[in-house]
């Protein structure tokens, strides 16, 4: 859920949500029907919006390791095989 508030968030700061806002009313544009948004338009941004996010996270992640490993405070170590 918190993840969905998030792109809340983000999305009513869009155009295309002032352009759906003159429409629908905000239930209606955030309205999930069996796990989709009603609005075709609306879940493509979201699906758009969380592989984005989902990426920015796998970046940081990536970057946070890489600066531990270069620290000097942790080791690769070679899985068995």
């Amino acid at each position: 859920m918190h993840q969905l508030e998030e792109f809340k968030q983000y999305f009513a700061r869009t155009t295309l949500y002032l352009e759906l806002n003159q429409q629908y009313t905000e239930y209606e544009i955030f309205e999930i029907t069996q796990g989709k948004f009603e609005i075709s338009e609306v879940q493509a941004a979201f699906e758009k919006w969380a592989k984005q996010s989902a990426t920015d996270h796998k970046r940081a992640e990536f970057a946070k390791n890489l600066n531990h490993l270069i620290s000097g405070n942790y080791i690769l170590v070679r899985k068995t095989i």
